[in-house]
């Protein structure tokens, strides 16, 4: 289970934190554009399912930014699809999850479906479709 790792000293499985998981090299870039450009290198280079997952990234933290919904790593999918209610964004949620944590290699068909799809799902969102936490920016 990717999600968890090993306490060396409990032996136990504990939850690794969402941005960790994601990309480590990447856990504290906030800038959309910048996570973007390195989407764009691991794209050329081949590297799909990093693309995806960087572009995934990117698009929650543009979300955050035009104050649809908080970037939160604490959220899960589910609740991010109830809250947008948008079919692109839907679909690039559920190969996101199968790739990261389903361990399944990103094709580029679905790396090029992150990156033509962000845009539309940016678009079509409003900020009065935030999480229901009350968040407002």
């Amino acid at each position: 289970d990717r999600s968890k790792r090993k306490d060396p000293k409990r032996g136990t499985r504990q939850p690794v934190a969402a941005a960790e998981l994601l990309d480590p090299d990447i856990a504290e870039i906030r800038v959309p554009d910048q996570i973007e450009a390195l989407a764009a290198e691991a794209e050329a280079a081949g590297d799909f399912s990093r693309a995806l997952r960087l572009r995934g990234r990117a698009g929650l933290l543009r979300l955050d930014d035009a104050s649809v919904l908080p970037f939160d790593p604490s959220l899960t999918t589910g609740q991010l699809m109830r809250t947008l209610r948008n079919s692109t964004f839907d679909a690039l949620a559920l190969t996101f999850d199968r790739v990261v944590y389903g361990e399944v290699a990103a094709t580029a068909t679905e790396a090029g479906a992150a990156r033509d799809g962000w845009p539309p799902v940016l678009r079509e969102t409003q900020p009065a479709q935030r999480v229901a936490s009350g968040s407002t920016r």
